[in-house]
């Protein structure tokens, strides 16, 4: 999957921002020891929402969802730090069960393919 940059008009022919493979289960086949954890979460974030929504790479968070969200994918101790000050900003936080504030539990995005 190739991630672009949140831009307009020409600025979007650039070179792509990242690229992450369809599943995230392809990493362990391909990676000789353990994959890095933050690269899953992404991983698995986007294979989830990329079939039905815009999402490109942004400068503060992870992800910017149709141009309107910004998410930030992380662990259960994940804060708002980097995605300070942006308006419609949530965390996509693994290892929680329930949701409170602008965090919501990384696997309910699993529910949405």
């Amino acid at each position: 999957m190739l991630l672009l940059r949140y831009s307009f008009g020409i600025t979007r022919l650039q070179k792509l921002e990242k690229v992450y493979l369809s599943h995230p289960n392809l990493q362990f086949a391909l990676h000789q020891s353990r994959p890095d954890i933050g690269t899953l979460r992404e991983s698995f974030f986007l294979s989830q929402v990329q079939p039905l929504h815009i999402v490109e790479y942004t400068e503060k968070g992870d992800f910017r969802l149709d141009r309107k969200v910004t998410i930030e994918v992380g662990g259960a101790n994940k804060t708002r730090q980097q995605i300070a000050g942006v308006e419609n900003g949530y965390v996509a936080a693994d290892g929680l069960e329930v949701g409170y504030g602008d965090k919501i539990p990384l696997w309910m995005f699993g529910l949405l393919y």
